[in-house]
């Protein structure tokens, strides 16, 4: 009972893991601006996600997986999240102002390369990997984000 005198339902409980978790990930992605290569960075924030995920399993089902069946998230925790994905936004700007990436918008780029490593966390997560070594095919995963997102030549208007 001691732990409903600090929350008031099961709900409470689950919305503090979530924030937890996130303010976690949030302190993470935040540090990236540390990195002095920014392609550098946005490896190691696709390091730091699987390896978070990895170290906490059950707070990243319920941070990414909805692991708790009628969880919503409040609007509190849905901005606590949001700060750990602008850790990241920050990063892809970073390296779009150094011409090292490019495409629509810093947001859509976070969103793939975020989108790219969850999938690859989320099946390792649930056991889905057909891989040797995981570690390496996750090292992988973030240089061909890199080479995706690298710029490409643009057709001359006047040709």
């Amino acid at each position: 009972m001691g732990v409903y005198n600090h929350f008031s339902s099961k709900s409470g409980i689950v919305e503090a893991l979530f924030i937890q978790g996130f303010e976690r990930l949030g302190e993470a992605m935040i540090t990236l601006s540390a990195v002095d290569d920014p392609l550098e960075a946005l490896a190691e924030g696709g390091r730091r996600y699987r390896a978070l995920a990895l170290a906490h399993p059950m707070a990243y089902q319920l941070m990414f997986l909805r692991a708790v069946p009628g969880f919503e998230p409040s609007e509190r925790a849905k901005s606590v999240a949001a700060k750990a994905f602008d850790g990241l936004v920050a990063a892809v700007e970073r390296a779009m102002r150094a011409g090292l990436i490019d495409g629509e918008t810093p947001t859509m780029l976070a969103q793939i390369i975020w989108a790219s490593i969850h999938g690859w966390v989320a099946l390792e997560l649930c056991g889905i990997g057909f891989v040797d070594n995981p570690d390496r095919g996750a090292e992988l995963l973030c240089e061909a984000i890199q080479l995706g997102l690298r710029p490409r030549p643009r057709p001359d208007p006047m040709s």
